[in-house]
């Protein structure tokens, strides 16, 4: 349970990551195969992933491009509460039912990292740190 509990917690915050950081105008994220490394409640997990263009061209919009582009992603199961985005770092807020999501992260072109803070209600809150970096070009 606990595993299963990590791993989808690995996956939307890589997801989420991915579908709602934007970017101003410089890249900040390039396609590529990149490895993420996930560590929750000190436990660490790290999985590869192709990130395409078109997740790319998602990463690196502008802040209302960001915004629009989160709310599709959630499918209409969240609601964007607060979407900043300053330099090289990007940070949102979410309500998803009764769990609250807080994400910052920092890019660097091949690597960023993030925080993803989660609380549900009646049970602790969750911080899980990522760190990614690109590998190269995907197989």
């Amino acid at each position: 349970m606990l595993r299963t509990l990590r791993s989808t917690a690995i996956l939307a915050a890589i997801g989420m990551t991915l579908a709602v950081a934007p970017l101003s105008a410089a890249d900040r994220m390039v396609p590529g195969m990149w490895e993420f490394t996930s560590t929750t409640n000190g436990e660490t997990q790290t999985l590869k992933h192709c990130v395409t263009a078109v997740e790319v061209e998602t990463v690196n919009g502008d802040a209302k491009s960001g915004r629009i582009n989160a709310a599709k992603e959630s499918k209409g199961d969240c609601r964007i509460t607060d979407y900043r985005v300053f330099g090289n770092a990007v940070a949102y807020d979410m309500v998803c039912g009764k769990k609250s999501i807080h994400s910052k992260a920092t890019y660097h072109g091949d690597a960023f990292e993030a925080d993803v803070t989660t609380k549900a209600e009646g049970a602790a809150e969750v911080v899980n740190h990522i760190k990614a970096r690109r590998l190269g070009a995907c197989p």
